[in-house]
């Protein structure tokens, strides 16, 4: 009797849950929304989702923060300055200088209690490809990421210089601040302080007074439940249904969600090492299935735009293109010349072997036009094509996932929104 009760109570759960998903509609706000960001060389992620939260709420009444969205540079640094106080990390030399991690909560509240800069103010993507001031390459040649662009401000030196490197990072991040008020800024303000001080000066834009949204958070027991671990999995998807129902009510009343999660498992299928990889990112709607009522939710990461993240590894198609000729005689002779220092470096004969073979095979290539090349990249695409390192993932052009409700589930452990 005890056996059938159990049972039957089973049957009535997943009744209940199949019920409750078959109610459910489709929405999608990704036409309220800007283009994906990519945090690349730092951890703000959740800086990046309380960015987009702020963006998509604040748009409901002024569609301009569609083309001109919160910056997530900007919450980072409210985050930061109201939470953390400090941000250089007393670290060993070699490891980065720069306050990393967060949590989405917070950074919604320091962002509200305090001014903000939008992306024309203050550019969040990674700074991998902004250049500098051109009449300083000689003190600073070349392009920074945001890492070391933040790390030079706190290496700042008593120089009224404009082409000092921190006056030139302070300008690539604070684009509306001259030299001569970035030197003052730097010359008068504590390390701890600078960041916050030349975001204030940079731009002063507030959420509107009648617009101050309640920031609702819930999360789960994760510590105690992975004490708890099944199958090496902390139990999530048994005890954080409660989270789907209250972000699933935050997309029925028109509000996107901040997720945290564990994001191993966009990047592979594999269990072995469950529950890795901390993150933060945005549910910015979901799509059921009319027939099976099977409920996938559309992500918004921070990795850029591109699929890439998410492919299987594929050696053979590697192979492939790495086999391919080079169009740019001056780009061959570069690869020559780094094989052939590592060649001398070598000690090992069966790798000086296989070197050498290398070097000859390369220097026998004949240099071909970049269409033929461009060409035979294609056909290597076409004979190996891109694979989902997780079959329960779906990546789409526009850069959002696709993922299905029973692998979130499996890692989910909190939700953000505003109302």
């Amino acid at each position: 009797m005890r056996k059938m009760v159990i049972v039957l109570s089973i049957v009535a759960l997943s009744t209940s849950s199949w019920a409750k998903e078959c109610s459910l509609k489709s929405v999608d706000y990704r036409d309220q929304m800007p283009d994906i960001r990519d945090q690349d060389s730092i951890g703000w992620c959740y800086a990046h989702t309380a960015a987009d939260l702020l963006t998509q709420y604040l748009g409901k009444s002024d569609p301009k923060y569609k083309d001109d969205p919160v910056s997530g540079t900007s919450v980072a640094i409210s985050y930061n300055s109201k939470y953390k106080k400090k941000y250089y990390k007393n670290k060993e030399e070699g490891e980065a200088p720069v306050a990393e991690g967060g949590y989405t909560e917070k950074a919604l509240l320091a962002s509200l209690d305090s001014s903000f800069c939008l992306e024309s103010q203050m550019p969040s993507n990674d700074f991998s490809f902004v250049p500098l001031n051109e009449s300083c390459k000689q003190i600073e040649s070349g392009n920074c990421d945001l890492s070391k662009l933040l790390s030079s401000l706190y290496k700042y030196e008593d120089d009224s210089s404009e082409c000092h490197p921190s006056v030139l990072s302070a300008q690539a991040l604070f684009p509306n601040l001259g030299p001569d008020e970035v030197v003052r800024i730097l010359q008068k303000t504590h390390k701890n302080n600078v960041l916050k001080k030349l975001e204030q000066k940079n731009c002063q834009e507030h959420a509107p007074a009648n617009l101050r949204p309640k920031v609702i958070n819930q999360e789960i027991d994760q510590a105690g439940l992975c004490a708890t671990k099944v199958n090496n999995l902390c139990p999530f998807a048994e005890h954080n249904e409660a989270l789907f129902t209250a972000m699933d009510g935050a997309l029925d009343n028109g509000s996107i969600v901040g997720i945290s999660y564990y994001s191993n498992f966009l990047k592979t299928d594999d269990y072995t090492h469950p529950n890795s990889g901390g993150h933060a990112s945005s549910i910015i709607g979901r799509k059921v299935d009319p027939e099976t009522c099977e409920v996938k939710y559309i992500l918004r990461n921070s990795w850029g735009q591109g699929c890439y993240h998410y492919y299987k590894n594929n050696p053979q198609k590697l192979s492939c293109i790495g086999a391919i000729p080079f169009s740019d005689a001056a780009q061959k002779e570069e690869a020559l010349r780094l094989k052939r220092e590592e060649l001398a470096a070598e000690e090992l004969d069966v790798y000086k072997e296989r070197l050498t073979e290398s070097i000859k095979a390369l220097e026998a290539q004949a240099v071909i036009t970049e269409a033929q090349r461009l060409q035979q990249i294609e056909n290597c695409r076409a004979q190996y094509p891109e694979q989902m390192a997780n079959p329960q993932v779906e990546c789409q052009e526009d850069g959002y996932l696709l993922v299905s409700k029973s692998e979130l589930k499996k890692n989910l452990i909190g939700v953000d929104y505003l109302e």
